[in-house]
């Protein structure tokens, strides 16, 4: 197994668990939101599947 899937197992892991950190081997990952894991999730994944393409990110507003 590659050393991506191994990192989106443990992403989806600490998603299922409910938690932001982990610690493994003496190393610890801390990340600040489950936003920012998806984002994670779906960088590994592109770059697992070979997809290199940047991506651009338009925001959006609303007035409310």
């Amino acid at each position: 197994m590659s050393k991506v899937n191994t990192q989106i197992e443990q992403i989806e892991d600490m998603i299922a668990k409910g938690v932001l950190s982990l610690e493994q081997n003496g190393e610890k990952v801390t990340l600040r939101s489950f936003d920012e894991m998806q984002r994670t999730l779906t960088w590994l994944y592109r770059r697992r599947d070979g997809d290199t393409r940047k991506t651009f990110h338009t925001p959006k507003f609303s007035r409310g």
